[in-house]
């Protein structure tokens, strides 16, 4: 019976700080589970060292494969690169600051070998800015309510895939590629395992609040109708409350012979029902461009370099 292959995918952006150490313990580590292996690295247009040193462990490692991207689009679209060109029988993914320990990847892949379709780490204490934490109460509360992940699951991008789910992966079309919805819109068999998160060892970081707003834009707009729904709510609401000052007006003018001054009601009402077409048709702007782009099949990455 041939031996289990492993494939190893890493996002990396600006790790000149961490890329070399990672890929030596992925090597030490992955080489103890078995002989048949890879590390794809995926360099998503970093703009310091990285390149340089990933093509100096493309020459060192015998099992490392490196690609690096035109121009920056994105950790989900740097994860997939590394996935569809995987062979493995597992596909692990992982970040490329030393977050994730990769004497845990065994752990994974026994869950994997085990039946399950995706393993993932959880991390019961997590070794990150204050902003960091917030932020990912926040992401896991809106995965809860916009794609329906079960409550009792934990994301991360430290996880491990079977063979079967990555081959779905590849069925799905879309310009904005989102891990989560793609997961949980395939298989519901997803198992976390508690795992150890250390501190990161890049020494700047690139989690960013403008990356973090993308992600999130992702998820609202990409993978669910929410905001036009909250859109249509609020505009439902001020179509209420104008007809009810309508209403009231008429009755104080009627049948309390008051008069009405007009002015600053019509302004405000000006102003309140401008406000919510001018909102309102930004959502939808927003949805028809999201629209265009997906009907036009853009790819989710552009290759500029390749060692495989």
């Amino acid at each position: 019976m041939p031996e289990q292959f492993i494939s190893v995918v890493v996002p990396v952006f600006n790790a000149e700080d961490t890329v070399e150490e990672l890929c030596s313990r992925i090597d030490n580590c992955v080489s103890k589970i078995t002989n048949a292996y890879e590390i794809i690295l995926v360099d998503d247009f970093s703009t310091d060292n990285t390149w340089v040193l990933l093509n100096s462990l493309y020459d060192r490692f015998d099992k490392v494969k490196i690609i690096r991207f035109m121009k920056n689009f994105g950790q989900h679209s740097s994860i997939l690169c590394g996935m569809f060109r995987a062979k493995g029988d597992v596909v692990v993914t992982m970040d490329d600051d030393l977050q994730h320990r990769p004497e845990d990847i065994h752990l994974l892949v026994a869950k994997i070998n085990e039946g399950h379709d995706i393993a993932m780490a959880y991390f019961k204490k997590k070794k990150h800015t204050l902003f960091r934490i917030a932020s990912s109460k926040v992401w896991g509360y809106l995965n809860n309510i916009l794609i329906g992940k079960p409550e009792n699951i934990y994301l991360s991008s430290f996880r491990a895939f079977s063979q079967k789910v990555v081959k779905q992966m590849k069925l799905i079309r879309t310009s904005y590629p989102f891990f989560p919805t793609m997961m949980f819109s395939i298989t519901r068999d997803v198992v976390n395992v508690p795992l150890e998160h250390c501190m990161s060892k890049k020494k700047n970081s690139t989690y960013t609040f403008p990356k973090y707003y993308k992600t999130v834009s992702k998820l609202f707009i990409n993978n669910s109708i929410i905001l036009l729904k909250i859109t249509g709510f609020i505009g439902l609401l001020a179509s209420f409350g104008s007809f009810v000052f309508a209403i009231i007006l008429i009755v104080k003018k009627l049948f309390f012979q008051i008069n009405v001054t007009g002015w600053a009601s019509l302004i405000v009402s000006l102003y309140l029902i401008g406000g919510l077409i001018l909102f309102s048709l930004g959502v939808i702007g927003e949805y028809l461009l999201r629209l265009m782009v997906e009907t036009t099949d853009k790819p989710y990455y552009f290759i500029k370099e390749e060692k495989t």
